[in-house]
């Protein structure tokens, strides 16, 4: 797998949860506007910025082999952790109940960065690009609002958030899974 492919994952991966945001709001024809999927996006590609930087500080002080089986340890920990929860929850949830509003978008964008933030850090540990990574996760966080949004829009049955959420850490727990045993 090479580094881009596992930037472009962990981008799509981490951003899963923004694709069930979007479908749910499609679905309810709530209107998510193009400043409030921008400002998602931003916060997203800025907080794997920070992320990563502070695993690729991390990294500097451990030997190439323990950098990747603690990095991939991370990720696999986060996609199982996050596979589990999303098997935990209840099966209905509620979708938002107004149009999506600047303040709603950043309230919106900092839960679902400050979720992916653990990801960050184990990426940076793995020494994954962090330029491409994060502009990989404003890119997909982009696609994933409005692409959602307009899906969700299009359908006439509900997407189940829980399905995403099992999928995103299935391929956390892969990649993590592959930065852990690279070396071998």
């Amino acid at each position: 797998m090479t580094a881009a492919i596992a930037s472009f994952l962990l981008a799509l991966s981490t951003n899963l949860d923004n694709l069930a945001v979007g479908v749910t709001y499609g679905l309810k024809k709530l209107k998510v506007g193009w400043r409030a999927n921008l400002t998602i996006a931003v916060l997203s590609g800025i907080s794997t910025l920070v992320a990563m930087s502070v695993g690729d500080a991390i990294e500097d002080f451990l030997s190439v082999q323990t950098a990747s089986h603690l990095g991939g340890t991370i990720l696999m920990a986060i996609g199982l952790w996050g596979m589990y929860t999303a098997w935990q929850k209840n099966r209905s949830e509620t979708p938002p109940a107004t149009k999506m509003n600047l303040k709603q978008a950043w309230i919106l964008g900092l839960a679902l960065t400050a979720t992916n933030f653990g990801t960050g850090v184990g990426a940076g540990i793995t020494e994954l690009d962090i330029n491409l990574t994060s502009a990989l996760s404003f890119g997909s966080s982009l696609v994933t609002i409005g692409g959602g949004y307009l899906l969700g829009k299009q359908l006439d049955i509900g997407l189940s958030r829980r399905q995403l959420e099992l999928l995103c850490g299935l391929l956390l727990t892969v990649l993590g899974a592959y930065n852990y045993f690279a070396l071998f």
